[in-house]
């Protein structure tokens, strides 16, 4: 349970809950950004392509991540200038890193117009959606069918997303 999880840890080091979490999250979304361009710089450079099936698929939960990531936080980043640094950074081991940025952006472009034009797709259907019609397997439904985040439908129509809600996604994958 993550909520007594926060609790416990606020509890040990006498600190407010909600100042912890805004304290912490805004952190934990910054390190999964550079992970995951990390990540998406190999993959895209090696061929990988984002999809909707197999491999691709992860990478394009990868890029959704980062961005709903920066959404969440406000945060004006361009994902293809963070994939330039990391190739700098790691250049004397991977050299071939350099080779395709302008290839990972173009890609990354394109996934960042998906993702904008997905948003206010599922923007349209969570209007229509009743708040007791959203259940676990209804809010599953929505992310695979729409791509629509678990975290978007919280915010949207005041729900709570299951703890292992990414879990039971990958377990119908």
């Amino acid at each position: 349970n993550l909520d007594e999880a926060w609790k416990l840890v606020a509890k040990k080091i006498n600190f407010d809950v909600k100042k912890l979490k805004d304290k912490i999250l805004p952190l934990s979304g910054l390190y999964s950004i550079g992970e995951h361009t990390r990540a998406l710089l190999f993959a895209l450079n090696d061929g990988g392509l984002p999809s909707n099936v197999g491999g691709g698929y992860n990478l394009r939960m990868l890029v959704r991540r980062c961005f709903d990531f920066m959404d969440r936080n406000k945060w004006d980043l361009y994902l293809p200038s963070l994939c330039e640094e990391h190739s700098k950074e790691l250049k004397s081991q991977y050299p071939e890193l350099s080779e395709n940025l302008e290839e990972i952006r173009k890609i990354l472009d394109v996934e960042k117009n998906k993702y904008v034009s997905n948003k206010q797709k599922a923007e349209h259907i969570l209007k229509r959606i009743v708040r007791k019609d959203i259940d676990t397997n209804k809010l599953i439904e929505l992310y695979e069918s729409n791509g629509i985040a678990p975290e978007l439908v919280a915010k949207q129509i005041g729900i709570k997303i299951p703890d292992n809600f990414y879990a039971l996604v990958a377990e119908k994958q």
